[in-house]
């Protein structure tokens, strides 16, 4: 299954090995090629630069450019994929077509992060504007933010549902349901990280509290004050020095009173002491 390192490379090879086949239209294909010349690293005019490492990567690439008539020139930096005009669509987009044009653009300048600061994607434009891009996204209702960034436009979201959401409208269902899974899993951990520090904390004050009643208990026994105090309060006295990592809880049951009645006589000694009772 996936990972957090390398969730990226694996909702491109979903898309590559379940979407480019007999499962989209001859038009669905055609916005893919046009978003890989709108937003690959274009070397000149139609004529798109893939790394060897990309090309070998993207498995079922060469089938596609072959089936579309798509060009590949070895170069020294890799590839050039070399798209005719006639490959390239000529109307506007529906909805389905949306679709494949965003999971062109994701798969050829895409990056998804899920990282403990929050989840991230980013979709980075060879050019400062990409008008067919925000027509996508308002026929698929993925809602991307945008700015500027060395002169290219930057796409992006952060809300985890919209990041699900856009996986769904491209293709990449088992992507958006990994997602999905690493966000109900994070807030388990987290909600059980929140009850772990809390008991620690609580723990923490406990022990406190009862050291400083350690204290003051040994101190009025040395001053030989234990024999003027009332029963209830001499038998707490002995119960807390016998027993001093107890909570009050577990001194409660000790002593088979309630947890307010412990804590009442505990204050009663501490006042006794002070000379305030």
């Amino acid at each position: 299954m996936f990972n957090q390192r390398n969730v990226t490379e694996f909702a491109r090879e979903e898309l590559v090995s379940k979407i480019w086949g007999s499962q989209i239209s001859e038009k669905e294909s055609m916005w893919e090629l046009k978003a890989f010349v709108n937003f690959g690293k274009t070397i000149e005019p139609g004529a798109i630069l893939f790394s060897q490492r990309e090309i070998l990567k993207f498995r079922g690439l060469a089938n596609l450019f072959k089936k579309k008539g798509v060009a590949l020139k070895r170069k020294p930096e890799g590839y050039l994929a070399f798209i005719p005009q006639e490959a390239l669509p000529q109307e506007y987009m529906n909805e389905e077509e949306a679709g494949a044009y965003m999971r062109g653009a994701f798969l050829v300048s895409g990056y998804l992060s899920l990282g403990k600061q929050g989840y991230h994607l980013e979709i980075i434009s060879s050019d400062k504007s990409d008008d067919l891009f925000q027509t996508a996204t308002r026929l698929t209702g993925v809602d991307f933010k945008s700015y500027e960034r060395r002169g290219r436009q930057v796409f992006y979201l952060k809300n985890l549902d919209t990041i699900i959401h856009f996986f769904v409208v491209i293709g990449a269902v088992d992507t958006a349901l990994f997602i999905h899974d690493t966000a109900l899993r994070r807030q388990v951990r987290s909600q059980t990280q929140v009850l772990v520090n809390y008991d620690i904390a609580n723990t923490y004050r406990s022990f406190q509290a009862a050291s400083r009643q350690r204290v003051i208990f040994e101190k009025l026994v040395e001053d030989g004050e234990l024999y003027r105090l009332p029963f209830a309060l001499k038998e707490m006295v002995e119960a807390r020095l016998k027993y001093p990592e107890y909570t009050l809880e577990e001194l409660a049951r000790e002593l088979n009173l309630t947890r307010s009645a412990v804590n009442h006589r505990l204050r009663r000694l501490i006042r006794w002491k002070s000379g305030q009772g």
